[in-house]
């Protein structure tokens, strides 16, 4: 769940070449960052020059947030990229600002 121009790559593979996503965010009970979201699947790559900036996930209800890449039982590939200036701000907890990856493995 998010808004703006977020990413959701789910159960799927993919490779991201050169691009900006930037400045997207989520403010909602419950959300899953405002960037990339990358769930079981693969491989995913981010490539050359992808710039991930400024993008946010504001939770308020009783859950969790998620900004920047969030990468869930799958082992991304990041190479020549920009990831800066997520945030991931919740009531209960903010993981990711700008990378969190909780099952699986990540090769930078």
């Amino acid at each position: 769940m998010g808004a703006g121009r977020r990413h959701e790559l789910e159960g799927t593979q993919a490779t991201l070449v050169a691009n900006v996503i930037v400045g997207n965010g989520i403010s909602a009970t419950i959300g899953y960052g405002g960037g990339v979201e990358i769930a079981s699947g693969g491989p995913v790559t981010l490539v050359d020059n992808t710039m991930i900036l400024g993008n946010t996930a504001a939770i308020t209800g009783n859950s969790i947030g998620y900004g920047g890449v969030i990468a869930w039982a799958v082992t991304p590939t990041l190479s020549g990229n920009v990831v800066q200036g997520n945030t991931a701000n919740a009531v209960v907890a903010g993981f990711g600002g700008g990378l969190y990856i909780p099952f699986g493995n990540i090769f930078i």
